[in-house]
Protein backbone atom coordinates (compact mmCIF):
# COMPACT_ATOMS: atom_id res chain seq x y z
CA UNK A 1 0.00 0.00 0.00
CA UNK A 2 1.44 3.28 -1.27
CA UNK A 3 1.88 6.27 1.23
CA UNK A 4 1.20 9.67 0.66
CA UNK A 5 1.48 12.74 2.50
CA UNK A 6 -1.01 15.57 2.45
CA UNK A 7 0.16 19.11 3.06
CA UNK A 8 -3.14 21.48 2.88
CA UNK A 9 -4.10 24.43 5.33
CA UNK A 10 -7.56 24.29 3.79
CA UNK A 11 -9.32 21.77 6.45
CA UNK A 12 -12.01 21.11 3.93
CA UNK A 13 -9.55 20.81 1.04
CA UNK A 14 -7.17 18.33 3.30
CA UNK A 15 -10.38 16.09 4.90
CA UNK A 16 -11.68 15.54 1.72
CA UNK A 17 -8.38 14.39 -0.01
CA UNK A 18 -7.83 12.01 3.05
CA UNK A 19 -11.19 10.76 2.92
CA UNK A 20 -11.06 10.08 -1.26
CA UNK A 21 -7.45 8.57 -0.80
CA UNK A 22 -8.09 6.55 2.11
CA UNK A 23 -11.29 5.47 0.37
CA UNK A 24 -9.29 4.35 -2.39
CA UNK A 25 -6.57 2.06 -0.57
CA UNK A 26 -4.01 4.54 0.05
CA UNK A 27 -2.35 4.64 3.39
CA UNK A 28 -2.85 8.65 4.34
CA UNK A 29 -1.22 11.52 6.65
CA UNK A 30 -2.19 14.87 6.37
CA UNK A 31 -0.59 17.85 8.11
CA UNK A 32 -1.92 21.59 7.99
CA UNK A 33 1.29 23.47 7.79
CA UNK A 34 4.42 23.63 5.66
CA UNK A 35 6.42 22.66 9.01
CA UNK A 36 4.46 19.83 10.37
CA UNK A 37 3.93 18.38 6.41
CA UNK A 38 7.86 18.75 6.11
CA UNK A 39 8.05 16.64 10.27
CA UNK A 40 5.52 14.45 8.93
CA UNK A 41 7.61 13.34 5.61
CA UNK A 42 10.59 12.80 7.09
CA UNK A 43 9.18 10.69 9.77
CA UNK A 44 6.89 9.06 7.18
CA UNK A 45 8.94 8.44 4.13
CA UNK A 46 5.82 8.77 1.89
CA UNK A 47 5.64 7.63 -1.61
CA UNK A 48 4.00 10.48 -2.56
CA UNK A 49 3.58 14.34 -1.31
CA UNK A 50 0.31 16.29 -2.48
CA UNK A 51 0.49 19.62 -0.72
CA UNK A 52 -0.70 23.18 -1.31
CA UNK A 53 1.94 25.97 -2.49
CA UNK A 54 0.94 28.94 0.09
CA UNK A 55 1.09 27.24 3.28
CA UNK A 56 1.52 28.66 7.22
CA UNK A 57 4.95 28.63 8.60
CA UNK A 58 6.71 26.98 5.80
CA UNK A 59 5.65 27.05 1.96
CA UNK A 60 5.03 24.13 -0.15
CA UNK A 61 8.37 24.99 -2.34
CA UNK A 62 10.35 24.62 0.55
CA UNK A 63 8.89 21.51 1.74
CA UNK A 64 9.22 19.82 -1.60
CA UNK A 65 12.86 21.42 -1.67
CA UNK A 66 13.53 19.65 2.12
CA UNK A 67 12.04 16.23 0.98
CA UNK A 68 12.96 15.78 -2.31
CA UNK A 69 16.67 13.87 -1.64
CA UNK A 70 14.06 11.03 -0.37
CA UNK A 71 14.75 8.17 -3.14
CA UNK A 72 11.81 7.55 -5.47
CA UNK A 73 9.49 10.59 -3.97
CA UNK A 74 7.05 12.05 -6.43
CA UNK A 75 4.79 14.92 -5.64
CA UNK A 76 1.71 16.94 -6.75
CA UNK A 77 0.97 20.22 -6.06
CA UNK A 78 -2.51 21.73 -5.96
CA UNK A 79 -3.06 25.35 -6.18
CA UNK A 80 -5.87 27.86 -6.99
CA UNK A 81 -3.08 29.66 -9.20
CA UNK A 82 -2.81 28.91 -12.52
CA UNK A 83 0.44 26.48 -13.12
CA UNK A 84 2.85 27.45 -15.57
CA UNK A 85 3.68 24.79 -18.51
CA UNK A 86 5.00 21.13 -17.16
CA UNK A 87 9.02 21.74 -17.54
CA UNK A 88 8.37 24.74 -15.45
CA UNK A 89 6.52 22.36 -12.76
CA UNK A 90 9.23 19.65 -13.03
CA UNK A 91 12.11 22.56 -13.13
CA UNK A 92 10.33 23.68 -9.44
CA UNK A 93 10.52 20.08 -8.26
CA UNK A 94 7.20 18.82 -8.56
CA UNK A 95 6.29 15.71 -10.79
CA UNK A 96 2.53 16.87 -11.72
CA UNK A 97 0.35 20.15 -10.74
CA UNK A 98 -3.53 20.11 -10.05
CA UNK A 99 -5.28 23.14 -10.63
CA UNK A 100 -8.48 23.58 -7.76
CA UNK A 101 -10.44 23.26 -8.11
CA UNK A 102 -10.07 19.19 -9.25
CA UNK A 103 -12.38 16.35 -9.50
CA UNK A 104 -11.69 12.61 -7.57
CA UNK A 105 -11.29 11.52 -11.18
CA UNK A 106 -8.41 14.38 -11.86
CA UNK A 107 -6.87 13.43 -8.50
CA UNK A 108 -6.97 9.62 -9.01
CA UNK A 109 -5.38 9.74 -12.22
CA UNK A 110 -2.53 11.36 -11.44
CA UNK A 111 -1.99 9.31 -8.20
CA UNK A 112 -2.23 6.27 -9.85
CA UNK A 113 0.09 7.77 -12.50
CA UNK A 114 2.72 9.21 -10.91
CA UNK A 115 2.69 5.61 -8.33
CA UNK A 116 3.13 3.36 -11.73
CA UNK A 117 -0.28 1.83 -11.44
CA UNK A 118 -2.69 1.24 -13.84
CA UNK A 119 -5.56 3.74 -14.69
CA UNK A 120 -8.72 2.24 -13.60
CA UNK A 121 -10.87 1.44 -16.04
Amino acid sequence: MAKILVIEDHRIVRDWLEDVLTFKGYDVVAAHNGRIGLQFGVRYRPDLVITDIALPDMSGLEVVRRLRPQPGLKVIVISDWDMPDPEHVRALGFDRALRKPFSVNELVAAVRKLLGEAPLA
